[in-house]
C-alpha cells in the first residue's frame, strides 16, 4: 500500500539549507538584471537532486545499504554538482554582491580554491579518501559527519565541473 513508497528522511538543518541556498539565489537574480533563466533552472535543478539524494528513501537508506549510500553520492557529485556548476553561482555573487563580496571573491584564497589543478587534484583525492579509509566507518556511525560528507561531495563536484565547464570568471581549461 502507499505508507510503504511513503518513506522520507526530512531533517530540518538539510531543508533548511537548501530552502536557504534557493533564497539566497533568488535574491541575487533579483538584483542582477538580467541573469540567464537557465542557470537559475540548473540551480533549481541541482537543489531537487541533491533534495531526492538527502530526504527521501536514498536518506533514509543511505547508512544501511551500501549501494543506496554509493546512488546517493554519485547523484550528489554527478548530476547535483554539474547542475550547481551551470548555475554559476559565484558569477551571480560577483554580480549581485557589494564591494566586500567582489573582494573576496577576487583574493588569492578564492583564485586558488577555484583553480582547475586544485579542483582535480581535490576530486582525485577526495572520493578514495571518504570510502577507502578509516573514514568511511566513521561516517558510517556518525550521522553528523556523514551531512558533512555530503556537503563536501556538493563541493568538491561543483569545484570540478566548475572548471570542466568554464563558466564562471577565473582560471579556465583548454576546452579539448
Amino acid at each position: 500500500s502507499w505508507h510503504h513508497l511513503n518513506v522520507w528522511h526530512l531533517g530540518v538543518l538539510p531543508l533548511v539549507l537548501l530552502i536557504g541556498a534557493g533564497l539566497l539565489y533568488a535574491w541575487g537574480i533579483h538584483r542582477t538584471a538580467p541573469w540567464p533563466k537557465v542557470r537559475a533552472i540548473c540551480f533549481a535543478s541541482g537543489l531537487v537532486v541533491t533534495f531526492i539524494a538527502t530526504q527521501t528513501f536514498l536518506g533514509v537508506y543511505d547508512m544501511e545499504y551500501f549501494s543506496d549510500h554509493m546512488i546517493q553520492h554519485l547523484l550528489l557529485i554527478m548530476v547535483a554538482a554539474p547542475l550547481f556548476a551551470l548555475s554559476a553561482p559565484l558569477d551571480l555573487a560577483y554580480a549581485s554582491g557589494g564591494a566586500t563580496i567582489r573582494r573576496w571573491l577576487d583574493s588569492p584564497f578564492v583564485a586558488r580554491l577555484t583553480h582547475p589543478l586544485f579542483a582535480f587534484a581535490l576530486y582525485f583525492i577526495f572520493i578514495p579518501l571518504t570510502h577507502l579509509t578509516g573514514l568511511m566507518n566513521f561516517m558510517m556511525e556518525h550521522e553528523w559527519f556523514h551531512h558533512l560528507e555530503q556537503i563536501a561531495f556538493l563541493v568538491v563536484g561543483y569545484l570540478f565541473f566548475r572548471a570542466a565547464f568554464g563558466l564562471e570568471r577565473g582560471y579556465k581549461i583548454h576546452p579539448g
